[in-house]
């Protein structure tokens, strides 16, 4: 089982997108000194088919590790995409901590 965590801002500020920004990039092996295209590469390299990677780009770009802009319903989509490929090989256990402070991630997410 792959069990990830984000965690949302205890006091209600911050992107909604933080939790899962940290999960996927603890999953990929982001770290805080790689460069912005690094970052977007390990992330890119999360989606085996070379052809779907293109589908996660609205959230690159929202994470701030791409150019490309899109709507916030293209990264919602895009986080779905990339939770299902994870889960593809094994269970994945979210753990989104203080997600209470956090009514756009609950949305976000509210799928799964």
């Amino acid at each position: 089982m792959l069990t990830i965590e984000g965690r949302c801002v205890s006091y209600g500020g911050g992107s909604p997108l933080r939790p899962l920004k940290q999960a996927f990039a603890e999953v990929a092996g982001v770290l805080p000194e790689d460069t912005r295209e690094a970052a977007r590469e390990k992330l890119r390299a999360l989606i085996p088919q070379t052809a779907r990677r293109s589908e996660i780009e609205p959230l690159l770009h929202a994470f701030g590790l791409s150019g490309r802009a899109g709507e916030a319903v293209d990264a919602q989509r895009a986080a779905r995409i990339l939770l299902a490929e994870l889960a593809t090989d094994q269970p994945v256990l979210f753990i989104l901590d203080d997600l209470h402070c956090a009514k756009d991630a609950r949305e976000l997410i509210g799928r799964y």
